[in-house]
């Protein structure tokens, strides 16, 4: 595997990690798989305006190629995992080292992931971190960080 760098994400990662989301290989998980239209105060109140929230990135050779956001729930106190690789780097461990080096900066927060239950290699990976599944909510299940 390349040198690659995890860092938190920047104010110019938006576009970025707009388009890893919006990628149609990575969106067929996704509960919405909707095309989101770019929205870059979106990205921006939710990571800098001093809230909750986090967004961490994977930089390979100057150029991010996946995320992590955590995003904070008020409705119940947990962050929602959310990880995206981008698909022609699928395979390679990327998303095993997003996950644990973003999981090793805030493992001190109710953690949970709502994962497409056909997804068995994103349940495998969280499942390795010790995410307990806890439901199944219209073919998602929800995994919670086991403390």
């Amino acid at each position: 595997m390349s040198q690659a760098l995890i860092r938190p994400g920047r104010k110019e990662d938006a576009k970025r990690v707009w388009e890893l989301r919006n990628d149609p290989v990575a969106r067929r998980w996704f509960k919405s798989q909707e095309e989101i239209p770019f929205d870059e105060q979106w990205y921006l109140k939710k990571y800098f305006t001093g809230g909750k929230s986090r967004c961490y990135v994977l930089e390979l050779e100057q150029r991010v190629i996946g995320y992590c956001r955590l995003d904070y729930r008020v409705e119940d106190g947990t962050y929602e995992v959310s990880v995206a690789i981008e698909p022609a780097q699928y395979g390679k461990g990327y998303g095993t080292r997003m996950l644990s080096e973003s999981l090793d900066m805030c493992r001190d927060r109710p953690l949970v992931a709502l994962i497409n239950k056909e997804n068995a290699v994103s349940v495998k990976l969280f499942e390795k971190f010790g995410f307990k599944t806890e439901g199944d909510d219209k073919g998602f299940l929800r995994l919670v960080l086991i403390k």
